[in-house]
């Protein structure tokens, strides 16, 4: 068996960007991927990792045990960025850990009975002889209560939190054709765990030179850093739609080139979860997303020329 120990930590390093409209915000930092929030209260982010992987060597596979040595989360507030206080996880699960190890540093926001939680994944140790056979490994999530550094099963999935999804489709085939148009790791939905929100992932390196309506929204997101690895994390509220949010990230006067997402070999345009099912677009679906988005553009293009 060989050791191998990763440790890191994560000082906070991100800039929280007020709006015009109350209700949104914008939060640029380094990395990809959604922030863990609880809303109007807290940030959350892992600060500090240490952990421990026991390589079992194999003829063909490598085989490993993990264990967690430090696992730190920063609770902050969410106005000010100031540090509230810091949760040992190691220490709040150290009850299930017996038997548990940590699936991974990912926490997850859930709400129950009107109260927020982070959700904590946890796999089944295994046994060398165990993992040697592939055995079908075993998951369970914990709640963390923030504000006692208590830890317990979850018994039930906890409610996503998530918004209504009925313009999902088209905020994912929005995304799709996003990253056809040259706008990579861009990502727009209305699914995240605030209710009635829309949210806008994009590098800043990506963000429009001229966009009257993201700007007049958010002034100071002009100034942010261009950097490579640099995201704004736009937050609409109440929920808008995809139309209205691929307007705030597109170059006034901008139309995106629908021929530029292809049909995969099956001749659907993607798909995704719905019900435990998945989903196709459909060409036809496909087509009817760029008829409407056709028709709002023209729209909008009307509604500047007349403010002019």
């Amino acid at each position: 068996m060989e050791e191998e120990i990763t440790s890191w930590e994560s000082p906070l390093d991100i800039e929280m960007i007020g709006s015009e409209k109350e209700g949104n915000f914008c939060i640029v930092g380094e990395g990809e991927g959604e922030p863990r929030i609880i809303p109007d209260k807290y940030y959350i982010e892992t600060t500090a990792y240490t952990g421990t992987t026991y390589e079992i060597e194999q003829t063909y596979d490598t085989y490993r045990i993990e264990e967690t040595d430090r696992y730190e989360i920063g609770i902050y507030d969410f106005h000010t960025l100031e540090l509230i206080k810091t949760l040992d996880m190691r220490e709040i699960m150290g009850p299930y850990l017996e038997d548990w190890q940590i699936w991974s540093t990912g926490h997850w926001v859930g709400e129950y009975k009107g109260k927020y939680y982070l959700t904590q994944p946890l796999t089944k140790k295994q046994t060398e002889e165990e993992i040697i056979a592939k055995k079908e490994e075993e998951f369970r999530g914990l709640w963390i209560d923030i504000e006692d550094e208590t830890a317990g099963w979850i018994d039930k999935e906890p409610n996503p939190v998530y918004s209504d999804q009925k313009d999902n489709i088209w905020m994912l085939v929005g995304t799709l054709i996003l990253n056809a148009n040259g706008y990579e790791d861009t990502h727009v939905s209305n699914l995240y765990t605030l209710k009635d929100t829309s949210y806008i992932s994009i590098p800043t390196s990506s963000l429009p030179e001229k966009n009257e309506k993201l700007y007049s929204l958010f002034p100071d997101l002009k100034n942010v850093s261009r950097e490579e690895g640099i995201y704004a994390n736009i937050f609409l509220h109440p929920e808008t739609n995809n139309m209205e949010a691929i307007s705030l990230i597109l170059n006034d006067g901008e139309r995106l080139d629908f021929d530029a997402l292809k049909p995969n070999s099956d001749g659907y345009y993607g798909g995704y979860g719905k019900n435990g099912k998945r989903h196709r677009i459909t060409k036809e679906e496909y087509e009817q997303f760029q008829r409407d988005y056709e028709e709002y553009f023209d729209k909008e293009k009307e509604r500047m020329q007349g403010e002019e």
